[in-house]
C-alpha cells in the first residue's frame, strides 16, 4: 500500500506492508536489507507486527514521524527511529525498540518505507517482498488476541472503543481500534 503524505510544499510518500518472513530470516538480516538506500528513500523501518493496528496506525506515525522530523522537533536523529517512537506511542526510544523492534524468528514483519519517489516506494516494497517473502494480505488482519494485546498496551478501554462505534461486531471494533491508537500516537508530539 503506499500513500501520499501530507506536507504544504513537498511530495511525500509512505509504503506500508505485512510481509510474511517466508525465508526465516534473523534480526540482523532482515536490518541488513534496509541499509542501502537510494537519495529519495528517506527512511525504512521494519517492525515487530503483533501490535499494529492496521494500515491506518502506521500511516498515523508515518505522518508524525515525518513532520517532526521537517519541523525540527523530532525526538531522534533519523527518521527511521522516528517512525518507531510514533508507532510505539513512545518518547524514550529504548521502550520503543523493545517493544516494536524486530526480534529473531517472527512469522511475520510490518515495513514503513518514506520516500519522494511514489515508483521508487513500489521497488523497494517489490525488492522486500521478494528479499523476505510475501505480503500478507489483508495486512494486520483483526482477531480478539490482536485487539486485547493492542488495547492493554496503549490502555485503550472498552469505552474508548464504544465512544466510536455502537456495532460489536470485530471489524467495527477493529475500525475504532485503530483509530484510537492513531489518536495515541498523534500524541507523542505534544507529550512532555
Amino acid at each position: 500500500m503506499i500513500e501520499s503524505l501530507y506536507h504544504p510544499t513537498e511530495s511525500f510518500f509512505v509504503g506500508i506492508a505485512e510481509i510474511r518472513n517466508e525465508h526465516n530470516l534473523s534480526m540482523k538480516e532482515i536490518l541488513k536489507l534496509a541499509q542501502k538506500n537510494p537519495d529519495n528513500i528517506m527512511a525504512v523501518q521494519f517492525l515487530n507486527s503483533s501490535l499494529i493496528a492496521g494500515t491506518l496506525h502506521l500511516v498515523s506515525a508515518a505522518q508524525n514521524a515525518l513532520n517532526a522530523w521537517l519541523g525540527q522537533y523530532a525526538i531522534s536523529r533519523s527518521l527511521d527511529v522516528e517512525i518507531i517512537l510514533y508507532s510505539s506511542a513512545q518518547r524514550q526510544i529504548s521502550v520503543a525498540l523493545d517493544q516494536f523492534g524486530l526480534k529473531d524468528r517472527l512469522d511475520t514483519v510490518a515495513l514503513v518505507l518514506i520516500g519522494t519517489e511514489k515508483k521508487e516506494i513500489q521497488t523497494f516494497l517489490d525488492r522486500f517482498e521478494e528479499q523476505i517473502g510475501p505480503f500478507v494480505f489483508p495486512p494486520f488482519a483483526s482477531s480478539k488476541e490482536r485487539m486485547d494485546s493492542i488495547m492493554e498496551h496503549f490502555d485503550i478501554s472498552v469505552l474508548e472503543i464504544t465512544a466510536l462505534t455502537s456495532k460489536s461486531d470485530i471489524e467495527s471494533r477493529w475500525i475504532a481500534l485503530s483509530k484510537c491508537v492513531a489518536s495515541r500516537v498523534s500524541l507523542v508530539a505534544v507529550d512532555s
